[in-house]
């Protein structure tokens, strides 16, 4: 971890990571996801403290690393703070993506067939194909008759 490398922590050492915090001159910023991707492997309970407090202990720590800094160097800070949280959140949409990925179809437990859509009952029987609106009762008929 020390060399920022991502597979020396949670898959290399085998162990569930908790928090991850990253310390500099220039502040404290929670990295966890960065380290680790899935969380219901990966991860421990993070129960600590309320993530609302986390936040907002690494803000302070930011805030008063930076206060002394000149205006330049701050307003450049916290353009890299936000780069920075646009990668972490990118991790989370990552994992989500990739958990999503390995669901069944539409998130449809296995077994369960595919529900056609619900019959519409008014227009004609041409108007309501053209659409799409048929549904299973006109499929059935149509296989009764022989269409």
């Amino acid at each position: 971890m020390a060399n920022g490398k991502v597979d020396t922590t949670h898959s290399g050492w085998g162990k569930q990571i908790s928090y991850v915090i990253a310390f500099s001159a220039e502040g404290a910023t929670d990295v966890t996801r960065r380290y680790v991707r899935d969380a219901s492997k990966h991860g421990l309970d993070r129960s600590r403290c309320p993530e609302e407090v986390l936040v907002w202990i690494t803000d302070e720590i930011k805030n008063l690393r930076r206060r002394d800094m000149d205006k330049e160097v701050r307003r450049r800070l916290v353009m890299e703070d936000h780069r920075e949280e646009k990668e972490l959140r990118g991790y989370v949409v990552s994992a989500l993506a990739a958990e999503m990925g390995r669901m069944n179809l539409g998130g449809r437990a296995q077994g369960e067939e595919l529900k056609a859509p619900a019959e519409r009952i008014s227009g004609t029987q041409a108007w309501r194909e053209a659409r799409g609106e048929a549904g299973n009762g006109d499929r059935e008929r149509e296989s009764r008759e022989g269409r």
